[in-house]
């Protein structure tokens, strides 16, 4: 007989062996196969019913920025994003007027450029701040001039 290890007895009495995680079929129990055949059988028939990577990708996108479940919008993708350009450039001209005359005097520009929304942010900020800059510019000139018409 081996001469007994202690500190091996203390570390199996820690740690006991597990039985394997992974026992042939043949000795799982009837009830517990067919549990995992239905679920095979429904995962199976859910990728199967189920659209591509990209429009289930497109459908969660969309519903999460609507607030609606996904399945609500995946049949009529192209209307949601549409929709949501929409709403996004109707956000943008009220935030800056700037845009929202721009939407009225070429609508088909408008449509054109609804898609591109960070790029129309982007623009309208600078319209904003040009035209905060002119109008702090005027009144400093205004007096400037004034004041150096009093000098003459």
């Amino acid at each position: 007989m081996p001469p007994q290890n202690p500190a091996l007895e203390y570390y199996q009495s820690l740690f006991p062996q597990q039985d394997a995680a992974n026992k042939p079929n043949a000795e799982i129990d009837p009830v517990i196969r067919e549990i995992r055949r239905d679920r095979n059988d429904e995962i199976r028939r859910s990728m199967l019913q189920s659209g591509s990577p990209d429009t289930i990708g497109r459908a969660t996108r969309l519903g999460r920025e609507f607030d609606i479940a996904p399945g609500l919008v995946e049949d009529r993708l192209d209307e949601a994003e549409k929709g949501l350009a929409v709403r996004k450039f109707l956000t943008l001209a009220e935030r800056y007027p700037a845009i929202g005359k721009f939407a009225v005097a070429n609508p088909r520009g408008a449509a054109t450029a609804a898609d591109d929304y960070d790029s129309l942010s982007l623009l309208g900020k600078v319209w904003r701040s040009t035209k905060e800059t002119v109008a702090g510019i005027g009144p400093s000139v205004a007096s400037g001039v004034y004041a150096g018409g009093a000098s003459v």
